[in-house]
């Protein structure tokens, strides 16, 4: 017996030997696969700069995933069939870049070394990895002959520096083979010494298979003296290639193209039905036309974003289901079907995770309505803007906070629900955002509710059949953000959340600096939270400095004025919470439960 369980024992330390240095496994990681489809995956290795170093820089067979921001100076080596998930929110600077290289240097037969990337959302909260080659070798492929590279989302930059042998900045290096290089999604930029994607002078070979994404290169499966790779763009992509020399393209399979494509400065819609439906968010650069000729459809499917710096030609048919920005000296002429264009500018902001996105936004109105049901609507805000009567949010509406501005709502914003369910979500929500993360220089917003309701949320409930008392989605990722319940005879409302007899709906605060005070009479909104007489909602705070104060009866962060705390969740952030006459600072209101609340982080 003995005997058996040291056989096990010494089995369980050869096994465990072979394992990679610093595993850290998760199971259940999403990701979105090559069809767009959601996928959980176990097994999972975190990819740290301390795991790449304990491990040679190596990635060998399995799935990784990057959270965080991970940088690494050496170049990074991937071994076998290796999948990385890049978690919203993720950086993965490889300065050096990633080695991916064929391993018999035969481009006939495929790679044994391949590297598949994935991401786990479509829009702008995407993971992000930047690669960067040294000379002669690509950004992302090989030191030689490039391996198999699969890119299904995220953000994906990929440059080689110039230098002798014109090494790609997805695919091959100097003087070698492209290998086998597949985009199924994403945001890609490839740029190398005569061409992002392909490979290195005078070697042909490889493969080259765009179906989906947003793609900016300079060059695409040709140049560098005679070097093709078969390349094939088919779906609904978006191809931009920025470099026309020695062909731009390679054109070999021209009659089966689909996507929007642009060589040069100029674009033409391919399809072999005629028609094509734009899936992802992408942009017409500045000097560069777009040209739907006759015969040619053109669709903006729903919640998709064509941002146009640039000239749209419709001898065709443009129909717009989503937003057409036009951009600076962006103009279109001819018809467009559906929703019209929009003018605006493109604006820079943090997104949640803190990683510089930007957006398309249209003028502020000057009334008092933001947004359109069913749609999102991106708005910027800029210098000194005062609106004295209340603003009404409609859809889902963006704002962003630009350096130095203020935007005083002194009879406050509603941002109300649709039905009295805050587990369902809201047809209604303001998500907030900032330009910096430093105080003396980021956009401020004040908000101030009058009779009863909310500072930001929701209005002064005097009946329950009155759904616009129940907050919205409020969303707090940056800037300076002070919000003040109103108060009337027998009412109070919440600083952000819920107007009198409301609940506080759900607000989610990631960053800024936030101040939000209840207010009422006889009956008291919370700081953060429910109305008078309502329960908080659903409160998660991961970030952020929070400074909030009940009124009364109320809590500080939870329920109004005998009202349940809901919902809360703090899991990071500075939280200075002061409950008054009763009310919980993080709580429920005056004789009224606490409700469920976690704390995991912060101070």
């Amino acid at each position: 017996m003995k005997q058996k369980i040291l056989s096990l024992i010494l089995a369980i330390c050869f096994i465990s030997s072979m394992l990679p240095v610093g595993v850290l496994a998760a199971d259940n990681v999403a990701y979105i696969d090559a069809d767009g489809n959601q996928q959980t995956q176990s097994g999972v290795t975190e990819v740290t700069a301390q795991y790449l170093k304990d491990n040679s820089n190596t990635l060998t067979d399995g799935w990784y995933a990057v959270d965080g921001t991970v940088e690494i100076a050496e170049r990074i080596t991937v071994t076998g069939d290796v999948h990385l998930i890049l978690k919203d929110g993720s950086y993965l600077n490889a300065s050096s870049g990633i080695r991916v290289q064929d391993d018999d240097n035969d481009v006939s037969n495929g790679s044994a070394n391949k590297l598949s990337i994935y991401a786990q959302s479509t829009g702008s909260e995407m993971g992000e990895v930047m690669a960067g080659g040294g000379a002669f070798v690509a950004g992302i492929g090989g030191d030689g002959n490039g391996g198999t590279i699969t890119i299904n989302g995220g953000f994906v930059t990929a440059r080689a520096a110039a230098s002798m042998g014109d090494p790609a900045g997805l695919g091959g290096g100097a003087y070698a083979y492209t290998g086998q290089i597949t985009i199924n999604g994403g945001v890609v930029v490839a740029n190398g010494s005569q061409k992002g994607i392909g490979g290195g002078t005078g070697v042909e070979g490889g493969t080259i298979e765009i179906t989906g994404g947003f793609v900016t290169a300079n060059g695409i499966g040709t140049g560098g003296r005679e070097n093709l790779a078969t390349t094939t763009i088919t779906g609904n992509a978006v191809v931009v290639c920025t470099d026309t020399y020695e062909g731009g393209i390679n054109k070999t399979d021209q009659a089966n193209w689909s996507g929007l494509i642009f060589e040069g400065n100029n674009g033409k819609v391919y399809s072999s039905s005629g028609s094509l439906t734009l899936t992802t968010d992408a942009k017409i650069p500045a000097g560069n036309t777009l040209d739907i000729e006759i015969g040619k459809e053109l669709i903006i499917d729903s919640g998709v974003t064509l941002i146009n710096e640039g000239t749209i030609t419709v001898s065709g048919t443009l129909t717009n289901n989503g937003v057409i920005a036009n951009v600076g000296s962006g103009t279109i002429t001819g018809p467009v079907g559906n929703n019209q264009p929009i003018s605006g500018e493109v604006v820079t902001y943090l997104n949640k995770y803190n990683r510089r996105r930007e957006a398309a936004c249209a003028v502020l109105p000057s009334g008092t309505t933001w947004g359109t049901a069913d749609t999102t609507t991106w708005y910027a805000v800029d210098g000194t803007v005062e609106i004295s009567e209340r603003i009404t949010v409609t859809g889902d509406v963006h704002l962003i906070l630009t350096d130095g501005c203020t935007l005083t709502a002194s009879q406050g914003i509603t941002v109300a629900d649709n039905d009295t369910d805050v587990n369902n979500g809201s047809a209604n929500s303001l998500t907030i955002y900032a330009q910096s993360q430093d105080k003396n220089t980021v956009g401020k917003i004040i908000a101030t509710g009058t009779n009863g309701n909310a500072g930001i949320g929701g209005i002064n409930g005097q009946t329950s059949a009155q759904l616009s008392r129940i907050a919205g989605k409020i969303t707090i990722n940056g800037g300076w953000v002070e919000a003040t319940g109103g108060s009337s005879s027998n009412r109070g409302g919440a600083g952000i959340g819920g107007g009198s007899n409301g609940s506080g709906g759900t607000i989610i605060i990631n960053a800024g600096f936030v101040t939000a005070t209840g207010n009422g009479e006889n009956y008291y909104g919370a700081g953060i939270g429910g109305g008078a007489n309502a329960s908080g909602g659903i409160i998660e705070i991961n970030g952020g400095v929070v400074n909030a104060a009940g009124f009364e009866e109320s809590a500080a962060i939870g329920g109004g004025g005998r009202g349940e705390g809901g919902t809360i969740t703090i899991n990071g952030g500075i939280v200075n919470a002061q409950g008054v006459g009763g009310g919980a600072a993080i709580g429920g209101g005056w004789r009224a439960y606490g409700g469920t609340i976690t704390i995991t982080g912060g101070r």
